[in-house]
């Protein structure tokens, strides 16, 4: 199953390109054991000599231990389409290797609206017509449903025992007449993560705060949402580790809540001048009040809840992402040309948008098991492994009696091609089997230790 469905048949196969263009928006990230994994997006564009415009949103995991890309996503429309690929919901599902990054995606030409709703933990997907998607939320107190938001209310979406979107829930339905009959109205900004059954909505411009699950609302008396584009997910609360102050960016404005969102307790804050219109916004989740705003291309800090900022560092290109790494000194700046790790004030480039003769990553078109290498080894090897969907895997080793001696992957794994580092310090030498099961398909190869 693919994660997004493509909406508008690419009608533009067959035509010449004669210029291309592409650059990187909206960086996420969440930790894996240590490790920094973010998500960016690239879009391209395209122009064809008989056609016109082409534009393509890719969305990429990239691991930053292994310095690689894996392509989870692509959404293609034509000139006379508007589409967007956004990331919802990083965190959440355990163990964290097989945390689900809900997608939203959406297209509209002169005769039609449509979304989806899609999920990388089985690549499941939900799309309909005639219906204008907002955002995703789930709270940890109900992990077998998740919120989709759209301009006609708020509709609860199954999930199976998997935590995957339950496709086959509306394979028997009219999805559109669905959303829109069982809508409640007003729309989920967000769930706290420090109390999972609070909630924080806009209802007719009005914002509330649910503290039952969205059972029952208080006003809270701040009109910084009544304006609220629910169509960017960069408009969500930013909850500072303190479980005390809430941030967000709304209106071009930087907000803070003192007491959980209380009445009475938001503000907006004083950024600096340079900044007119703040793009965005993250928090350091290991230090209380520290958090990174950017503007064009300029990042400024503050170590005090945003009562001061100073200056980080500038760039030349437009800046479009940040993601703090917490428990260190490291931010990732995500430009229109780059990905930058800064560490200690210091940027360096890890990842650079491809010149316009190169080609984008794309997914494998098959399960593929590499040779291991080096081999023979002692005592580590670094086995390779492609896969053309993120899918449930499992790569074992086995001794040549077929006794299972180590269990390397039991997970969901990524589309793309994976590797995965093999220590044998406590096995004898001699010749192994390694076998990947992935997607209905089952390889296996030889592996030699030699101590």
């Amino acid at each position: 199953m693919k994660y997004l469905l493509t909406f508008l048949l690419m009608l533009l196969c067959g035509s010449s390109i004669s210029a291309q263009d592409r650059y990187f928006h909206d960086l996420k990230g969440l930790e894996e054991n240590g490790n920094s994994i973010l998500f960016y997006q690239m879009t391209q564009m395209d122009d064809f000599q008989t056609h016109g415009k082409l534009y393509s949103d890719f969305l990429y995991r990239y691991n930053t231990s292994q310095q690689k890309d894996s392509l989870l996503a692509r959404l293609s429309y034509n000139i006379y389409a508007t589409g967007v690929v956004s990331i919802d919901r990083l965190q959440g599902f355990m163990p964290v290797s097989s945390k689900q990054v809900f997608l939203q995606s959406s297209f509209a030409d002169e005769d039609y609206i449509g979304i989806a709703v899609s999920d990388t933990k089985n690549g499941s997907s939900i799309g309909f017509q005639f219906l204008s998607l907002t955002n995703i939320n789930y709270s940890e107190s109900s992990l077998d449903t998740i919120y989709v938001s759209s301009y006609s209310g708020t509709t609860p979406v199954p999930l199976d025992s998997g935590k995957a979107i339950q496709e086959s829930f509306f394979q028997s339905k009219d999805v559109y007449s669905y959303f829109s009959e069982n809508a409640d109205p007003f729309h989920i900004i967000d769930f706290s993560p420090f109390q999972d059954s609070v909630s924080f909505s806009v209802k007719d411009g009005v914002f509330l705060k649910s503290e039952n699950l969205n059972q029952s609302f208080q006003t809270l008396e701040y009109d910084g949402f009544a304006n609220f584009d629910f169509s960017k997910t960069e408009n969500r609360l930013l909850f500072d580790p303190d479980s005390v102050h809430i941030f967000a960016l709304t209106n071009n404005e930087l907000i803070r809540s003192n007491n959980f969102g209380e009445p009475q307790s938001w503000l907006e804050l004083q950024i600096p001048d340079s900044i007119s219109s703040p793009d965005n916004l993250t928090l350091d989740n290991s230090i209380s009040g520290k958090l990174f705003i950017s503007g064009s291309s300029s990042v400024y800090h503050s170590s005090d809840y945003g009562a001061s900022f100073d200056m980080l560092l500038e760039f030349d290109s437009q800046i479009t992402g940040l993601y703090k790494k917490p428990n260190s000194n490291i931010l990732y700046v995500l430009t229109k040309t780059d990905l930058y790790k800064v560490e200690n004030g210091q940027p360096t480039s890890i990842k650079q948008v491809p010149v316009s003769n190169e080609e984008a990553l794309e997914i494998p078109n098959a399960v593929s098991l590499k040779q291991n290498y080096p081999n023979p080894f002692n005592p580590t090897t670094t086995i390779e492994f492609e896969l053309d969907k993120t899918t449930f895997t499992k790569l074992t080793v086995f001794d040549v009696l077929g006794r299972k001696v180590r269990e390397l992957v039991n997970e969901i794994r990524p589309a793309g091609t994976n590797t995965i580092e093999f220590n044998a310090t406590n096995l004898a030498s001699g010749v192994y089997l390694y076998r990947l099961e992935a997607n209905g398909v089952v390889q296996t190869k030889r592996l030699t230790l030699i101590k």
